[in-house]
């Protein structure tokens, strides 16, 4: 009896795993790439060698699928889907009679790559594409096999009808969303790149565009680059603690040379001593304590490196500790900003916790008009490679999106921002980032590092939340953690003096730092960490000040001198 109603089981299993995978998705073709028409939805038809069952279409963005019929005696159909934003997304569809509501189970499934340039689902807005790429061979012409974009950030200037109306911070591109009028001629001009960069197309090194009557796709255009031969360097050294629990710690160090000029490098990571190093891609070449350094051979703009790595608890800790960890990359002399060569992370222990996450710093209380920092870190926790990964963030109106300046991104990355309801969205685009899966713990993460500054008018109490929406091609979409600052109430009213000369050296410094003061009436002296804790005071008075700093960690400081003449505050970072 038990062994004629297992038969049955297996009979009845094998009938459906056979009628579920008897049905193809032959082809799928796009239809609205017709040049010269009006930019609309992305369109589809999907082919199959069935006629009686139905598609679902996951389209990448984390809207809701749709389900595509097919009506006998056709063996096709079609879908179409307005998005709302420009980039790169993996659609996917799904044959299956499972029509109602999808049961992940289909008889056969195909992914699509879909890039938009112009996505004009909300007219008026046009948006214009702009690209940067490294002109390897020198041609002046983007070559998709030769020529890699950059992962470093730019300034690109925005004029209308030659009057200036934007500044962009990207990295290897951007959408431009415009809201002129026909005839609107939009010119694009990098002011700002990496030391011993020059341009290599356009030689006019301003790249236009004209608004045309239609709504229209307006086609990519490029900015090259290539080195000028110059010997300046700019090392920078940035971290993300993807997770901090009560047991182990993970994350990644990347380090980066804005410049063409091959330096030789080295890295130093002070691990926090509530954890003990236990790996690491690549190993470091000297580990001594809870000291690591890696040699970086030739590093430049063309060859980036990163670095994973993992501790493990070494003293007693409790959910809500704070931790920090330190970073140098040398040589400091010659660098031409050294303020990038230190990175100062600090984290909270938490018992448990989402590797897709957001931090921002400073923490807690600010002053309005203070620059925020935010860091997003994305972890491919999934059994398959990830290939277009999008972030989301929509920006509180209590900051200045125009003063929004990219620190790093880990891969190519393109941005698009856009206002909705009057809130600020901004999308950060790794088109084919091929994140693998979990299993390469090196290999499977990847991160942004942004700051925008806190409006100087917001009245104490005011709440600044911040949190993102990551989407992992067609899955759902993830969200981070919510951060948060608050506006602080003054305690008194101070007067700030920004009209001294303050001289601060040598900076960094090591053992000792000399302040010098001039003929400015200053009395005492304090220097905070990034947290706002006090770590120094002293009283001075006119002329040089020596103070020793060899107790201080490595890190990043500030001097404020407070007295007669006002208050005034220097940065200074320790080595």
């Amino acid at each position: 009896m038990n062994k004629l109603f297992y038969g049955l089981i297996i009979m009845m299993i094998c009938n459906i795993i056979t009628a579920t995978a008897q049905y193809h998705i032959t082809s799928v073709v796009r239809t609205d790439t017709i040049p010269g028409l009006n930019c609309d939805t992305a369109k589809f038809v999907i082919n199959t060698d069935c006629t009686n069952y139905g598609v679902w279409v996951f389209w990448g963005d984390g809207s809701n699928p749709d389900m595509a019929y097919i009506d006998p005696p056709h063996n096709y159909t079609t879908a179409s889907h307005a998005y709302s934003f420009p980039g790169r997304y993996t659609v996917k569809f799904a044959l299956t009679n499972d029509t109602l509501m999808y049961s992940g189970v289909s008889s056969d499934s195909v992914t699509y790559d879909l890039e938009l340039s112009s996505p004009c689902n909300t007219p008026p807005s046009y948006t214009l594409p702009i690209e940067v790429f490294l002109d390897n061979n020198g041609t002046g012409i983007y070559d998709s096999i030769n020529d890699p974009f950059i992962s470093f950030p730019i300034n690109i200037q925005v004029k209308r009808n030659g009057t200036i109306v934007d500044t962009v911070c990207c990295s290897s591109g951007f959408y431009y969303n415009c809201s002129g009028i026909p005839g609107d001629i939009y010119s694009f001009q990098i002011i700002s790149m990496p030391y011993g960069m020059m341009i290599t197309c356009p030689l006019s090194a301003v790249l236009s565009d004209t608004i045309g009557v239609s709504y229209s796709n307006y086609p990519k255009k490029y900015f090259g680059m290539k080195c000028s031969g110059t010997t300046a360097f700019d090392l920078s050294v940035y971290a993300i603690i993807s997770v901090t629990e009560l047991t182990d710690q993970t994350g990644k160090i990347y380090i980066n040379n804005y410049s063409c000029q091959a330096k030789n490098s080295s890295l130093q990571m002070n691990i926090s001593p509530k954890y003990a190093y236990i790996s690491a891609t690549p190993f470091p070449f000297t580990h001594l304590g809870n000291t690591l350094t890696w040699n970086i051979t030739g590093i430049t703009a063309r060859t980036p490196e990163s670095i994973y790595f993992k501790s493990l608890n070494s003293l007693p800790v409790i959910a809500h500790d704070t931790i920090q960890n330190h970073f140098t990359v040398t040589p400091i002399t010659g660098d031409s900003d050294t303020l990038n060569n230190i990175e100062v992370v600090i984290d909270t222990i938490r018992a448990s916790c989402d590797p897709n996450e957001m931090w921002v710093s400073p923490v807690d209380t600010i002053t309005a008009g203070t620059q925020l920092r935010y860091s997003i870190s994305f972890v491919n926790t999934g059994n398959d490679t990830a290939f277009n990964i999008s972030v989301y963030d929509t920006l509180s109106d209590y900051v200045d999106v125009k003063s929004l300046k990219l620190l790093m991104a880990s891969a190519k990355m393109n941005i698009a921002m856009k206002n909705t309801g009057g809130h600020n969205i901004i999308k950060f685009d790794f088109p084919g980032i091929n994140l693998l899966d979990s299993s390469h713990h090196d290999q499977c993460s990847g991160a942004i590092i942004f700051t925008v500054n806190s409006k100087a008018t917001l009245p104490p109490g005011t709440k600044i939340y911040n949190e993102a929406g990551i989407y992992f091609d067609y899955n759902a979409v993830v969200m981070t953690n919510t951060v948060e600052n608050i506006i602080a109430k003054p305690t008194k009213v101070e007067t700030i003096n920004n009209g001294n000369t303050i001289i601060l050296s040598p900076n960094p410094a090591k053992d000792e730092l000399n302040i010098v003061t001039g003929n400015s009436d200053f009395n005492s002296l304090s220097i905070t960490n990034s947290l706002g804790l006090q770590l120094i005071q002293k009283s001075i008075s006119l002329g040089n000040q020596q103070v020793n700093i060899q107790s201080l960690p490595r890190g990043i400081y500030f001097v404020t001198l407070r007295g007669v003449s006002g208050i005034i505050t220097r940065q200074f970072v320790k080595m």
